[in-house]
């Protein structure tokens, strides 16, 4: 694991904020559900689209494997470049949901919402074990270490933390933005390939709040992904969450906590099993549903999952739901779209309730 060394006054505390956690659907196990194919769905036109597109990515993936025109990614010193080729299956197969109206009902970029996990039947990406992870905490930094890696370095596997081997780096706010300060490129462009480093960046949503987290990392990092790298940095909970009967003292327990790598590690393996939905004022909404080396079962199966967060829940990700829905496709990111679904005109009566 990386740890930075910088020797720079810390920068000044973040306020604790506990609205910027992802989202956890409250749907059932997904993996145990029937496929439920939509109903404003055609299943022949359904079918046939996620065949054909199937059918293209996996003889595009293996004439780009052969290849091997992969650019390498600029590492930290004492960094091992993630083997990602290994561990990616197939080329990432992306729902892309248009609208009518804008996907967050506003324009104003403050109004993005939360990014949402969304649990699905067929992973997308690998297990946390085979993933590069990054984790930005508060000031400082070596006290997560401490409770995280352990104090003890020589100490056995069996008696060091949950989280011992489970991060490529852990690094404090001040750092990092001391890191970017100095980067021989703009701090924003600095930031950027630093990102493209990981696979998956957390953070501590207690005591950093994703704005704060945004003016280090720029407005072109955060809630942006590519492949099956998940470079959105996502906020977790660092300490144990008391029930509903807890007593005051308990609360401030838990609250005194600094990181419990139990709560931790869970969360982090709950991640990488799910794909993530990031809606962002616009007409459109992108998630990653699969990989062309999935089954046009599996790939359809992912496609339910997700619409039954976005579309079909009590409340939708998307502002409207169905009714606000112009059309939707599957693509590549080299991919023309196959169209799954156009929605019939809309009625005035449609466009006055959204």
């Amino acid at each position: 694991m990386v740890v930075s060394t910088n020797n720079t006054k810390p920068a000044k505390r973040v306020m604790s904020s506990t609205s910027n956690r992802p989202k956890k659907p409250a749907a059932k196990d997904v993996k145990k559900q029937p496929i439920l194919i939509p109903k404003q769905f055609d299943q022949a036109q359904l079918k046939k689209a996620c065949k054909s597109l199937l059918t293209h990515a996996q003889k595009e993936f293996l004439q780009q494997s052969s290849r091997n025109t992969q650019k390498k990614p600029v590492l930290l010193p004492g960094q091992v470049e993630p083997a990602r080729n290994e561990r990616v299956e197939g080329e990432p197969i992306y729902l892309e949901i248009n609208s009518f109206e804008s996907v967050t009902g506003s324009t104003e970029s403050s109004s993005r919402p939360e990014p949402t996990l969304i649990p699905v039947p067929r992973r997308v990406r690998p297990k946390a074990s085979e993933l590069s992870i990054c984790m930005i905490v508060d000031n400082p930094q070596s006290k997560y270490i401490n409770v995280l890696v352990g104090a003890n370095e020589n100490a056995p596997a069996e008696e060091k933390p949950v989280t011992h081997d489970l991060f490529a780096e852990i690094v404090s706010t001040s750092k990092l933005r001391s890191r970017f300060s100095k980067a021989p490129t703009h701090h924003h462009k600095a930031a950027i390939e630093f990102i493209k480093n990981f696979d998956l960046i957390v953070y501590d949503g207690n005591r950093i709040t994703a704005a704060a987290l945004k003016s280090i990392l720029g407005p072109k990092v955060v809630y942006k992904a590519a492949g099956t790298a998940l470079q959105s940095p996502l906020p977790i909970t660092f300490q144990p969450v008391p029930g509903s009967d807890a007593t005051p003292a308990e609360v401030a327990r838990a609250a005194a906590v600094v990181a419990d790598p139990a709560v931790i590690r869970r969360q982090i393996k709950y991640i990488s099993s799910c794909v993530v939905a990031a809606p962002a004022p616009g007409t459109s909404l992108s998630v990653l549903v699969g990989l062309s080396s999935y089954s046009r079962e599996e790939l359809i199966a992912n496609i339910a999952a997700v619409l039954r967060i976005v579309l079909d829940s009590r409340k939708p990700l998307i502002v409207g739901g169905w009714g606000n829905v112009r059309n939707m496709i599957i693509k590549t990111s080299e991919s023309a779209g196959l169209p799954l679904y156009t929605a019939p005109t809309r009625s005035r009566d449609t466009e006055n309730e959204l």
